[in-house]
């Protein structure tokens, strides 16, 4: 009796093919499908909405000591106490970081920055003809708030905090240099021996506008400029041609992925793909569960050429999953006139039952689309080896 030969390399077998690909085609889909969610996910990280937001307001200060020109104070002479540069360190201090954001609930980044003033070159001539320059300020100094934040609402507070705190800051410094001036005032005031009497009213006028100002230094600024940015892919920027990238993409890979299912498969799923297995002389036929009276007939007949000496007994070895078919057995021993027995799978057979009989013919009964070429291959070995004879195989579906 000829043994499966292992070395055998199977022919291409379109019957299996086209089931590989009947029972798995929901590959190709699945794989489309995912392609077209990656270049999604790429595209649009997964957000409904911006990633985060940012909000810049631009505030330039009012110049409350600048209407002190009127009664002869140069306003230039007037420095508040701290200076403005101090007055933003104060402001980006841990106090008042902590004092501002400690009522909102996210972490939220606040940025403050103050711009330089610029000047512009005066030029005139005096009256012997010679040429003076003088600086004017041509821009005050402006503050800068930005905030990066998911919530908007949360930048909206935190700016407006920070620019209550910056507001006082500027009211307390701008309060301390005119109170500062009008402590020169006083000095020169009390030295009145040495002063005219035009002098002193001027001096009394000024400081009277001095204390005036120091009741109406509020520190104010006054919004310039506002920005708002929303940073970060949105879902509505994925672009039509984006999805067809990625479904190509996963349609090549599911079609990759179906041919080394085909190349790979394992289970035997055609006579023909048997035949290769187990050749022509080995192969008894090919009948469903439901067998038809011509079918059995036709294995009956097979049965009867395959074996040339005399047999009692026919025993049915399932390969895969096969359930008994009681019509199908009753139907062979019929037309045999030898009693059928459809034993469990080979991994249930003791020593015992492989005890080698004379009177006994193993047919190995495989099941269509279940059972796989390794399991075909052990079983035939286990039964060969064991001295017992295998009149051939038979393919059900």
């Amino acid at each position: 009796m000829n043994k499966i030969d292992t070395a055998k390399i199977l022919s291409f077998d379109l019957t299996a093919t086209r089931d590989v690909v009947a029972r798995n085609w929901w590959i190709i889909p699945l794989t489309m499908l995912i392609g077209s969610g990656l270049m999604f996910w790429q595209e649009s990280d997964l957000r409904t909405a911006p990633s985060y937001f940012t909000l810049t307001r631009t505030y330039e200060p009012l110049d409350e000591t600048s209407a002190l020109s009127i009664v002869g104070i140069d306003t230039d002479s007037i420095s508040p106490s701290p200076s403005e540069s101090n007055q933003l360190i104060i402001l980006q201090s841990d106090g008042i970081k902590n004092q501002v954001l400690g009522t909102i609930s996210s972490s939220v980044n606040v940025k403050v920055e103050r711009t330089d003033k610029y000047f512009a070159i005066d030029t005139k001539t005096d009256d012997n003809g010679a040429n003076q320059f003088s600086f004017r300020p041509s821009l005050s100094a402006s503050y800068v708030f930005s905030c990066v934040e998911k919530s908007e609402s949360n930048c909206d507070l935190a700016l407006d905090s920070y620019l209550g705190a910056l507001i006082k800051i500027r009211s307390d410094s701008t309060k301390e240099g005119l109170r500062n001036s009008i402590q020169l005032v006083d000095s020169l005031l009390q030295s009145s021996d040495k002063l005219s009497e035009l002098t002193k009213e001027k001096l009394l006028v000024q400081k009277i506008a001095l204390q005036k100002s120091v009741e109406l230094a509020s520190g104010s600024l006054s919004l310039i400029l506002e920005s708002k940015y929303l940073g970060g892919n949105e879902i509505s920027n994925v672009d039509t041609s984006t999805y067809i990238f990625g479904l190509l993409i996963g349609l090549i890979i599911g079609i990759l992925i179906l041919l080394q299912l085909i190349v790979s498969d394992e289970k035997i799923r055609s006579a023909k793909k048997l035949i290769d297995l187990v050749g022509d002389e080995n192969f008894l036929g090919e009948i469903s569960k439901q067998a038809k009276p011509s079918s059995v007939q036709h294995l009956a007949s097979a049965i009867r050429g395959a074996n040339t000496g005399g047999f009692s007994k026919l025993r049915l070895v399932p390969v895969g999953d096969y359930n008994s078919n009681i019509e199908l057995e009753s139907q062979l021993g019929e037309i045999l006139s030898v009693k059928v027995l459809l034993t469990e799978s080979i991994e249930n057979f003791d020593a015992n039952a492989l005890f080698p009989d004379s009177g006994i013919l193993y047919i190995l009964v495989v099941r269509k689309n279940s059972a796989k070429i390794a399991d075909l291959r052990s079983t035939w070995a286990i039964i060969d080896r064991s001295g017992n004879q295998i009149l051939g195989t038979v393919l059900v579906s």
